[in-house]
């Protein structure tokens, strides 16, 4: 009997890491405002607009947020830096698939 209870509690393990792998989708690499990814933190349209005007100012140092013509864009490898400075707020953060470290960059004094 014991050897039954450990061959569940492994096949239990097994799963839950492949549902951690699946809920850890790449991010794009950019995405309008308006056309917000499901999958992506906060994954509501009306929550990232929330999102995106508290956190104006850290997301324009992350280098997440520009405007290309009239739209606000998400640029995804500035938002993955946004979303890792928030890591120790969160208790069951992962990083998306495609996140890489990057040295931060200065901004430009306007």
């Amino acid at each position: 009997m014991p050897r039954l209870e450990s061959e569940r509690l492994a096949h239990q393990a097994d799963r839950r890491a492949q549902r951690r792998v699946l809920e850890t989708q790449p991010l794009p690499h950019s995405w309008c405002l308006r056309d917000w990814p499901a999958w992506v933190y906060p994954g509501r349209l009306s929550a990232a607009r929330n999102l995106v005007r508290v956190h104006r100012e850290e997301l324009i140092k992350c280098g997440a947020l520009t405007r290309i013509d009239r739209r606000l864009t998400v640029l995804g490898a500035g938002y993955a830096v946004f979303l890792a400075s928030k890591m120790p707020r969160v208790e069951s953060y992962t990083n998306p698939v495609n996140f890489k470290p990057r040295e931060r960059v200065q901004a430009v004094p306007v």
